[in-house]
């Protein structure tokens, strides 16, 4: 880990690791989510990591689901702040995130009640719940913890979504955060799904989050999520890809040059007007194959490395993670009931070090 000064309200440094899940997504059979894993934290620092993101759905933590969700469960979020020390304990940065925030998730946002982008009532439901989280967690420094504030916005003129709500609604968040935490490290993921930049916070001293999804014909490979049905035309995965795709705005060919131009050229040039990139989720669905998956994952993780930008894989065990990710083509290996992609855990390590040998560049 660095020293604590590296870790401004407006830089991470290139800190590498994993999403972990256990309060991802509200159920009725899991209202608060599951608590976190001391195994988990044991496992990534183990391994030479340093970074952890809790993508979070603020439903487990929240009474009043059929009221203005605004009153807290303080024994669930509780558990959060368990997390943040099971981090620090081992030398962690534990990155606080809201999957699903009140008036917004892209996952199934017509569930929410009312709308983040166009409600004032949402939007002061969101810096209630930032605030809540920044009061739990204000004797955390940066160098342990930070705030994500909003997976994934969707994109422009999407909902009422524009540069100048998406920046009253960040503001507003970052404004109550820092009530509390002056100087708190603050994130805010791109718009469009994650994967644009956003010229509109460049002043709000904030870092920016990218993602590691594209081309999505090799990381979301017949992910059913996607609703392209399954009848869709989706082309064998390969790596590098030398033939145009068929998913519209996402079409070949692809290689490493090509992430470098057309994925993160427009991430380089908000990071030129001084605003800390880190790439907050990464990986490839399960049914992309193995040897396919590496190689990508290879080159992926070289350009962020060359790039000097920390990234967190999605997930640590599941689908796109090293651990229990039932990918066909794959040698595992036990590990304490686990099944290890040992291969995928390599490529990462590997990065990892590259990373952690250039951060302060």
């Amino acid at each position: 880990m660095t020293p604590d000064q590296t870790f401004s309200p407006s830089r991470l440094p290139a800190v590498c690791g994993f999403n972990l899940l256990e309060k991802f997504c509200w159920t009725p059979q899991r209202p608060r989510g599951e608590p976190f894993l001391a195994w988990d934290f044991d496992f990534i620092a183990g391994q030479g990591f340093g970074f952890v993101r809790l993508p979070m759905d603020y439903r487990t933590w929240t009474r009043d689901l059929d009221g203005q969700r605004r009153d807290i469960d303080q024994g669930a979020l509780a558990e959060v702040a368990a997390a943040v020390e099971m981090g620090r304990q081992r030398g962690l940065h534990v990155c606080v995130n809201l999957h699903r925030g009140p008036g917004y998730c892209i996952n199934q946002p017509e569930l929410e009640p009312f709308n983040l982008w166009t409600d004032p009532a949402a939007q002061e439901c969101f810096a209630h719940h930032w605030r809540a989280l920044a009061k739990l967690l204000a004797g955390y420094s940066n160098e342990h913890c930070s705030f994500d504030l909003l997976n994934e916005p969707p994109g422009y003129d999407e909902a009422g979504f524009s540069p100048q709500s998406h920046r009253q609604v960040m503001g507003l968040a970052a404004a109550a955060i820092r009530q509390v935490s002056p100087d708190r490290l603050i994130i805010c993921d791109g718009h469009d799904g994650g994967h644009s930049p956003n010229p509109e916070l460049a002043d709000l001293g904030v870092a920016q989050s990218c993602r590691g999804y594209i081309p999505m014909q090799i990381t979301h490979y017949r992910a059913g999520w996607l609703g392209l049905g399954e009848d869709f035309p989706w082309p064998e995965p390969a790596w590098p890809i030398n033939e145009p795709g068929d998913i519209p705005g996402l079409t070949g060919p692809w290689d490493a040059q090509q992430l470098k131009q057309r994925v993160y050229g427009p991430w380089r040039e908000m990071e030129s007007r001084g605003v800390s990139i880190h790439c907050g989720e990464l990986g490839v669905f399960n049914r992309t194959p193995a040897d396919v998956t590496y190689a990508f994952m290879d080159d992926l993780l070289g350009v962020l490395g060359e790039f000097g930008w920390g990234w967190a894989l999605w997930n640590l065990r599941g689908p796109f993670g090293v651990l229990d990710n039932h990918r066909a083509g794959v040698q595992t290996e036990p590990c304490d009931g686990h099944a290890l992609d040992r291969r995928l855990l390599e490529i990462l390590k590997k990065h990892n070090s590259i990373a952690k040998a250039g951060e302060c560049l």
